[in-house]
């Protein structure tokens, strides 16, 4: 029902994933959209090693030293990793031994939403969907339409922290508040993409 709610129509795709683990946090769905077809397409399965670096080689050049300094992780298990991510295209390399994440992952066109539900306790799900954030294009948090009718404080917060609502009756549910679209490039969400749908290929054509 709250899939429902949502604009799917530039999707190709739509997966939805209950109680996916990000880190610290648990959101009660997230839903890719993905306007590309399914031959477009691989599963790469992304550890968090391999997610950090990648998020760290998002907006700079870094040879593996300096990764394994700001990652506080081994030089062998770094250079590892980059040679793995470099075999799937991932990174990209120069003859200075500096990675970067590929323009292609950084520019994956996938759509992540993340949704949290609660029965009465708003302000705790405004608070876990704002975290959301890091790793989700859109969040909203799902709750029961009289409980949004008669707290005018509900909407008054969601709207301040960039939060969407939608109200669920026993038959329906409706977007009423429409979450702002952000972009984030961060190592949850190349983990998200990585281990669910995976990352567009530019040279397989849809």
């Amino acid at each position: 029902m709250l899939l429902g709610t949502l604009e799917l129509s530039a999707a190709t795709r739509v997966t939805l994933f209950p109680e996916l683990r990000v880190g610290n946090v648990i959101p009660d769905f997230v839903v890719a959209l993905d306007p590309l077809t399914e031959s477009a397409r691989r599963q790469l399965q992304l550890n968090a090693i391999a997610s950090s670096v990648l998020n760290e080689l998002t907006s700079r050049r870094l040879k593996p030293d300096a990764i394994s300094r700001r990652l506080f992780a081994r030089a062998t298990t770094v250079r590892a990793t980059l040679a793995a991510l470099w075999r799937h295209s991932l990174v990209t390399a120069n003859d200075m031994e500096t990675y970067a994440t590929a323009p292609w992952v950084i520019n994956d066109p996938i759509e992540l939403v993340a949704i949290e539900a609660k029965i009465t306790r708003w302000r705790e799900a405004l608070a876990q969907a704002h975290r959301y954030r890091a790793f989700a294009d859109r969040t909203y948090v799902a709750l029961p339409s009289e409980i949004i009718d008669r707290t005018e404080a509900i909407g008054e917060c969601a709207h301040r922290m960039g939060i969407g609502l939608i109200a669920v009756t026993s038959t329906s549910a409706s977007v009423i508040l429409e979450s702002p679209s952000v972009v984030p490039r961060t190592a949850d969400r190349m983990w998200i993409v990585g281990r669910t749908v995976g990352f567009t290929l530019p040279s397989i054509s849809s």
